[in-house]
């Protein structure tokens, strides 16, 4: 058999990964990329009596056909073939969020956006499934792994970085036994974890095409009122830009500004704490706790702390509504992390739900005439935190 293959190409690594475990030789011809092997021109396996088969996993359920990587039973192929399916959808995230950083080249910043949620998602469903197993099908290697594999492995190795995936556990340990099966390691190289998430480019503004001046036509001089007016008609109009919502809510007597001030001039537990308390304006404004959802897979606590400081460097555009005190708990792994919010407004701000980091948090109001001692707590870095909790170190987002 030959099998025309794209060198790098996912695709092409499905087929050689497909006859490696099958034990099958393969005649390759590397041939020039036309967008993607499975898009190519030249089929992807040629046979010996001259059939051919065009797509890369079609080519790798024909060279596996007989063996235990199709699926043992009829029950497993299916799911094979469901997995197979389910490569489709991690595919259409690829193409707006991996693939312009594979190929250097312009992404919509909308596009990169929403993939970044719908890997998520995608990355959940392989999570929870992979909670009791250790392959995707029945209890060895099957295509389905390969599939799975191939389709995420740009993704891990460049834009997935540790704290987007340090919540799907189950997820990493399957990818990561993958890339480290010799096999695997002798097709597709050895493959690092991305630590620094490349991001796309931006697209390029284009420019405005310039108006060809037109033929002045003589005129009669017009009288200075009337030029006053066509030149008021003529100057461009500023575009305003649009309020925040929270910038119109009814003033409040107690305001963030002056509570930041009091809070770092002052010691916190005899006059911040007591200023806050006389001041407070539930009705302009929330309290909210946040609480990392997941075990922390760092052995170090600075590895945490560096992970809450990148955090608060994305919040930039949240420091005008939003006030935090970001607490580290215990003294060795597993570390628990909670913060305490505050925000204009009686709803957690877009500033801070619609970035990626919120998702990775349980958000729960703070029942201010409950919890006053506990708030007082986090804002202090002492006294009860409730739930037997060491507090370790902690970071004012301000």
């Amino acid at each position: 058999m030959q099998a025309n293959l794209i060198k790098g190409c996912p695709c092409s690594q499905i087929v050689l990964l497909a006859a490696k475990f099958a034990g099958v030789e393969l005649k390759v011809n590397e041939c020039e990329c036309s967008g993607s092997c499975c898009a190519s021109k030249k089929p992807v396996l040629v046979l010996e009596d001259g059939s051919e088969i065009m797509t890369a996993k079609a080519a790798a359920r024909y060279i596996a056909r007989g063996t235990p990587l199709v699926g043992v039973s009829d029950i497993d192929k299916a799911h094979v073939d469901q997995w197979s399916d389910f490569c489709g959808c991690i595919r259409g995230v690829n193409c707006a969020w991996v693939d312009p950083v594979v190929h250097d080249v312009p992404a919509c910043p909308e596009a990169v956006k929403k993939a970044k949620g719908s890997m998520r998602e995608l990355l959940k469903v392989l999570n929870d499934h992979l909670l009791p197993k250790t392959f995707l099908v029945g209890e060895r290697l099957t295509l389905a792994d390969i599939f799975v594999f191939c389709a995420l492995r740009k993704a891990y190795e460049l834009v997935m970085d540790a704290n987007y995936r340090k919540q799907f556990v189950n997820t990493n340990r399957w990818f990561c036994m993958m890339k480290d099966l010799p096999k695997v390691v002798e097709v597709c190289g050895k493959t690092e974890l991305c630590t620094k998430a490349k991001e796309p480019k931006k697209p390029e503004e284009k420019p405005k095409k310039e108006e060809k001046p037109k033929e002045e036509k003589k005129a009669e001089k017009k009288p200075k009122k009337e030029e006053a007016e066509d030149d008021e008609d003529e100057a461009p109009k500023e575009e305003k830009k649009p309020k925040n919502p929270l910038d119109l809510l009814p003033p409040a007597k107690f305001t963030m500004d002056e509570w930041k001030r009091m809070y770092s001039n002052n010691d916190t537990l005899t006059v911040a704490i007591p200023w806050l308390w006389e001041h407070w304006d539930p009705e302009g404004y929330s309290l909210w706790w946040s609480r990392y959802k997941y075990e922390h897979e760092e052995p170090q606590v600075f590895m945490v702390a560096n992970g809450l400081r990148g955090w608060m460097q994305r919040l930039d555009p949240l420091r005008k509504y939003g006030f935090g005190s970001l607490c580290i708990f215990q003294d060795e792994k597993p570390f628990v992390v909670e913060c305490l919010w505050m925000f204009r407004g009686k709803e957690v701000p877009p500033e801070m739900s619609e970035g990626d980091d919120a998702e990775l948090y349980d958000w729960i109001r703070v029942d201010v005439d409950k919890e006053r001692e506990r708030v007082n707590a986090f804002l202090a870095w002492e006294g009860n935190f409730g739930e037997g909790l060491k507090f370790n170190q902690g970071k004012i987002y301000k």
